[in-house]
């Protein structure tokens, strides 16, 4: 008896030391670092455009409660409410497809398959000037594949709405079980979600 407690001490201490490194090891460090990072990225003490010579030069609708807000706007353009609104989602959308175009810059220069050639004459791989014939075809194929985009995405957004997930999760799921899983079991709950009308009978 005496050499049993002399072997579940020692285990007992283990697992309380392991216990005490884990509740130690938890959320302390990361929510300082996200503290300081929000410091000094939002709000009144966050970096600004004249660094330490800002003091009178924010305006006061600047409040830096947008990230990449650095109280920079001598002309005014965002002092309206409405419109600061209406210039942060503009530079966003912007910003994303300035994203994506500097890789579409990047990357035909890098490929052998176009002859390391530069982004700006990329597109003259695709057709030459003196065959109209493909140019026209072209022009087909780009109206009909953007018309099928536009169809497929007005088709994911709705797929969203309905199952409350993506469209490669949606798939997985249908090839999984196809018969299960499609549109049919999908209508009763989409209907019933969100029209407060629906009758019972069918949302039961």
């Amino acid at each position: 008896m005496a050499a049993t407690a002399r072997t579940i001490a020692p285990v007992a201490k283990f697992v309380g030391s392991v216990a005490d490194l884990k509740a130690q090891a938890k959320a302390p460090v990361a929510k300082v670092n996200t503290t300081v990072q929000a410091v000094e990225w939002y709000g009144p003490d966050r970096a600004k455009w004249l660094g330490p010579y800002s003091e009178g030069a924010v305006p006061s609708y600047l409040t830096g409660e947008f990230p990449g807000d650095y109280g920079w706007d001598t002309a005014g353009l965002s002092a309206d409410p409405e419109t600061f609104k209406a210039y942060r989602e503009t530079e966003l959308i912007h910003a994303r497809w300035a994203m994506l175009g500097v890789v579409g810059c990047v990357v035909p220069e890098t490929l052998d398959a176009t002859n390391n050639v530069p982004w700006f004459k990329a597109g003259a791989l695709i057709f030459s000037e003196d065959d109209p014939d493909t140019f026209a075809e072209l022009k087909v194929k780009e109206i009909k594949n953007g018309r099928l985009a536009m169809f497929a995405m007005f088709g994911t957004y709705v797929q969203a709405l309905v199952t409350r997930e993506g469209p490669y999760a949606n798939w997985k799921a249908h090839v999984a079980d196809p018969f299960a899983v499609n549109a049919a079991n999908y209508m009763p709950t989409a209907y019933c979600d969100y029209d407060p009308l629906a009758p019972a009978s069918i949302c039961s």
